[in-house]
């Protein structure tokens, strides 16, 4: 739903998509292609992800209990991030995200898609 909003909105280039399940990525790419951009880069890892050159900003939708190392990864980057709730699991990790979103030139935000649309 993520992509489908994004492409709709035609709001940038996927550049990349990450997805430990093939069959997810191949799902992701004829999305991106039928919207008429060029096929993207594809990894099952998100740190190979943030290596891909042209890549600016990360959308992330994983399970619960990665959130925090993503979004710390992904901060860590210099990559911009849009996060889904929650933050992270613990108050613990929440106070790293904030600190490292703080101490970055990054633009990091966690939403609620379904209302931000």
């Amino acid at each position: 739903a993520l992509l489908r909003n994004f492409l709709d909105a035609k709001l940038g280039n996927v550049v990349a998509v990450c997805d430990i399940k093939d069959e997810h990525s191949k799902r992701a790419v004829t999305l991106i292609t039928g919207a008429g951009q060029k096929a993207p880069a594809v990894t099952e890892d998100w740190k190979k992800l943030l290596e891909v050159k042209d890549l600016q900003a990360v959308v992330a939708a994983l399970p619960c209990d990665l959130h925090a190392a993503c979004y710390l990864d992904t901060i860590a980057a210099g990559k911009d991030l849009y996060g889904e709730k929650p933050m992270c699991l613990t108050p613990q990790d929440c106070d790293r995200v904030v600190k490292a979103a703080n101490a970055s030139k990054q633009i990091v935000q966690i939403g609620f898609q379904r209302r931000a649309d």
